[in-house]
């Protein structure tokens, strides 16, 4: 099964949640897991991480492996969630579609 994780924080930078526990349980369970990330780029930053998708990625199960993809958002703090606001929707969408998504869960948005 194809699984969307929609959460509103940056997956690299942030604290374990419970969301990247089940995320990466499902996949240790077979799924192909994907996770929608907002970078945060602190101040300022031009950063390529903070624009480039991530496949494979485990912070609490060594095993496994979920892909980020990066929402595109004006590298500048503040800004950053704004422009995420206005691209996110088109950005979902596309991921939809591209890769067959089966459920999506979405967890704690504001």
């Amino acid at each position: 099964m194809n699984i969307l994780i929609v959460h509103e924080v940056d997956w690299l930078k942030k604290i374990t949640y419970e969301i990247h526990h089940l995320s990466e349980l499902f996949s240790l369970e077979g799924h192909k897991v994907y996770a929608v990330d907002i970078p945060d780029p602190g101040n300022f930053s031009l950063d390529k991480i903070t624009r480039t998708n991530i496949d494979e990625y485990n912070r609490v199960y060594e095993k496994s492996s979920v892909k980020i993809l990066r929402t595109p958002v004006i590298p500048i703090k503040g800004l950053n969630r704004l422009s995420a606001y206005f691209t996110s929707h088109k950005f979902i969408k596309k991921i939809l579609t591209d890769y067959e998504i089966d459920i999506v869960l979405v967890y704690s948005i504001v």
